[in-house]
């Protein structure tokens, strides 16, 4: 799949990669979707969460949007992810 791929960075080791980033959802039905290493992982979410009914879906920091979590909140759908920054956690969980 070499015309969907991209440069991306990759957080926990610290180094840029050529390739795909897999997003997954699980619940009631397994969604996967392959996205190209640079693209926004809140454009991802959205394309998984479609049709999905009011719940919790749980991301990692790089899902944390205001516009993404507005968008969700009108769906019944309780987008949770921690802040982009530890020093602003007040505890374990985000809520």
């Amino acid at each position: 799949m070499p015309e969907e791929s991209a440069f991306g960075h990759d957080e926990t080791s610290k180094q840029a990669f050529y390739g795909l980033r897999g997003h997954l959802r699980v619940c009631g039905d397994l969604r996967v979707s392959l996205a190209p290493a640079d693209a926004y992982e809140f454009s991802v979410a959205e394309e998984l969460l479609e049709g999905g009914q009011e719940g919790w879906p749980l991301g990692d920091r790089n899902y944390r949007s205001p516009k993404l979590t507005e968008r969700l909140d009108e769906r019944g759908l309780d987008l949770l992810t921690p802040y982009k920054s530890r020093k602003r956690e007040k505890g374990s969980c985000p809520r």
